[in-house]
């Protein structure tokens, strides 16, 4: 009589470890999904990057800030030029538009130096195309 409930109980067993399995295997396949879906929308893509710079020792400690150039297709040979600042590890930024480039180059050319001072911001090189943003505007954001 025992034996024919052991019988029973170990195929009942083996069904919860089966179904068990299945649940977080089925969690895995989705967690692992749900990653490549967020490296497929990455943010920048190689491609776009102009510059990448980290901020100095400002209120919130040394590179709490990214300044990240990048070109966005506008027509089929023109681009917009903008620049991402980060704040912290967050996914919140203030965008300054810089200006529009034909290529890569062009932007690199125009905006590819980066240079954190005291007070400021500053992308691009020295002349009219150069902006300079200020630190009080970058750190409004608490």
């Amino acid at each position: 009589m025992k034996r024919r409930y052991l019988k029973y109980v170990v195929i009942l067993v083996a069904f919860f470890i089966w179904t068990g399995l299945s649940f977080l295997s089925g969690k895995i396949i989705s967690a692992i999904d749900n990653s490549m879906d967020e490296i497929g929308n990455a943010s920048y893509k190689l491609e776009n990057l102009v510059t990448v710079s980290r901020s100095p020792d400002w209120k919130y400690g040394q590179g709490f800030y990214t300044a990240v150039v990048v070109i966005t297709p506008n027509t089929v040979s023109s681009y917009d030029v903008i620049c991402k600042v980060h704040v912290g590890n967050a996914n919140y930024y203030e965008q300054i538009e810089l200006g529009k480039a034909d290529s890569l180059a062009e932007a690199l050319e125009k905006w590819g130096v980066i240079k954190w001072t005291d007070d400021s911001l500053i992308i691009g090189k020295d002349g009219p195309l150069q902006k300079v943003v200020s630190r009080e505007q970058i750190e409004t954001h608490r």
